[in-house]
């Protein structure tokens, strides 16, 4: 009995020993899918070869760049894609159970099999040349061997300064638009080609703008709420923008030679007067402890002096003059008692200086003659209802022009209702009216009139009598007919 038991034991040992040794492993598997893509411009690659380590299976992406591994043990795997011409490149990616893994891998183009872009050719405008306009269409051409898509790199550079700037950056065009340049000055500008891999610097080529147009209007336009100096040929068609500044820019006056513009602007807390080239460089601030001071800014005017070396402005109750370069500041006058000074004309012939006082408000105004010397001769037009602005001298020195609403209406918010301009003749004391009906439009203020250079015609600004529409230029005869447009939204008008 007890020998059948110690075999019934044994056997079962040896049972228990045998289904150890039988035992199945459980795998875990899910899969792999992935896409080979060219780094520099994402199409696929086909035909790249794919290995994995831990060992997989080898394969090869199809057209659209794409591979899969359906049945994949859970772990973690080194993805290597190999192909001719390229750089091989290597991933990591974790697979887990029941889940597909992607894997996205970008090959670089090598170097070595790559050639570089060929230098930019055939710049516009061409090398050397000149009379090119300050707004420039810049083109080029440009090849690769490789038949890389290229893109551009233009860089600019002064030759006053030799500053040089990256104007634009990728461009896929062989063209870029510059503007904004300065006249009569020499530009250099390269092109840079880059393929993705390699670049290539083009030569350095230049190019000088045209000179600054003989330009004969001046205006000041409000735009963004801030105005700013513009210049533009006779029929105003050519605008130029003179001024660039933190503050507003109004009232140009050229000089008598024609070289240089006066201004006024707050480009500090105050009103100074200022002077630019005809082109709007080199801007210097003329005044400095005395500023431009009136009723209202807007209205306030200075004059030249004949020769052009001082500039006499308005100072609240004072009048004062002052050479262009800021030195030997004088006080010519003080306005009657109550009274201050809004607007200054000199005349070219004879020393005469004409100005506009005011009272306490928009609608008290009066006109004198002065000596240049300051001292006061005659009042030539004492303030009735009405707001007026001026007075100008005529060429001769014999007449002056001005504005007056005719209705003499006034309101608390300084309104007209029917300006028109007036020619006084100081020599036997008749004034004309230039705006009168069947000339002017009905509802509408004619303003700001200056004389044109030869004395034949008159330069004004027109709009309607709301006092928010838009101002427009025109120009006239003296007599008031052939009333023409010159330009669309403008104020302040010269005429040299």
């Amino acid at each position: 009995m007890m020998k059948k038991i110690h075999i019934l034991v044994l056997f079962s040992f040896l049972l228990l020993l045998g289904c150890q040794e039988d035992k199945i492993d459980t795998q875990l598997f899910g899969s792999l899918v992935g896409t080979v893509l060219a780094t520099e411009d994402n199409i696929a690659i086909a035909q790249a070869t794919i290995s994995t380590n831990p060992p997989t299976s080898s394969l090869q992406t199809d057209e659209l760049g794409r591979f899969s591994i359906d049945q994949i043990e859970e772990g973690t795997y080194t993805i290597r894609a190999e192909k001719e011409g390229f750089v091989t490149e290597i991933e990591n990616v974790s697979v887990f159970l029941n889940q597909s893994a992607n894997v996205i891998l970008r090959l670089v183009k090598e170097s070595a099999v790559n050639s570089a872009p060929m230098k930019p050719q055939n710049p516009s405008p061409a090398v050397g040349s000149n009379d090119v306009t300050t707004s420039q269409m810049l083109s080029w051409s440009a090849e690769d061997d490789d038949n890389d898509e290229l893109t551009f790199d233009v860089i600019f550079c002064t030759s006053n300064e030799f500053s040089c700037d990256t104007v634009a950056q990728d461009l896929t065009d062989k063209q870029y638009m510059i503007e904004g340049l300065q006249h009569e000055t020499v530009y250099f500008w390269q092109v840079r080609a880059k393929d993705g891999f390699t670049e290539t610097n083009g030569d350095l080529w230049s190019f000088e703008t045209e000179s600054f147009p003989d330009h004969r209007f001046l205006y000041a336009q409000k735009e963004e709420g801030q105005f700013n100096i513009y210049s533009t040929d006779l029929e105003g068609d050519d605008k130029i923008r003179l001024t660039n500044s933190e503050g507003d820019c109004w009232r140009p006056k050229m000089n008598p030679q024609r070289t240089k513009i006066a201004f006024l602007s707050n480009l500090g807390i105050q009103t100074h007067l200022y002077i630019m080239n005809r082109d709007g460089s080199e801007v210097t601030q003329v005044t400095s402890s005395v500023p431009v001071n009136g009723l209202n800014p807007l209205e306030l005017s200075f004059a030249w002096s004949p020769n052009g070396a001082e500039i006499v402005y308005p100072a609240g109750n004072e009048l004062f003059k002052i050479g262009v370069d800021g030195v030997g500041l004088e006080k010519l006058a003080d306005a009657p008692d109550g009274q201050m000074f809004a607007e200054v004309d000199w005349a070219t012939t004879g020393g005469f200086l004409a100005v506009r006082t005011t009272g306490n408000n928009l609608y008290n105004s009066d006109f004198f003659l002065l000596d240049d010397e300051g001292n006061f001769l005659t009042q030539v037009y004492a303030d009735i209802p009405g707001r007026e602005t001026g007075p100008e001298f005529s060429i001769d020195g014999n007449s002056l022009l001005y504005t007056h609403d005719i209705t003499g209406f006034e309101s608390s918010d300084g309104r007209q209702l029917a300006a028109h301009i007036f020619i006084k003749n100081l020599i036997d004391n008749t004034t004309l009216d230039v705006s009168e009906e069947g000339y002017i439009l009905a509802g509408t203020n004619d303003l700001d009139a200056r004389f044109s250079p030869d004395g034949a015609h008159i330069v004004f600004v027109n709009t309607n009598n709301d006092g928010i529409s838009q101002k427009n230029i025109l120009i006239m005869e003296l007599d008031g007919d052939e009333r023409e447009v010159l330009l669309l939204d403008g104020v302040m008008p010269d005429w040299h």
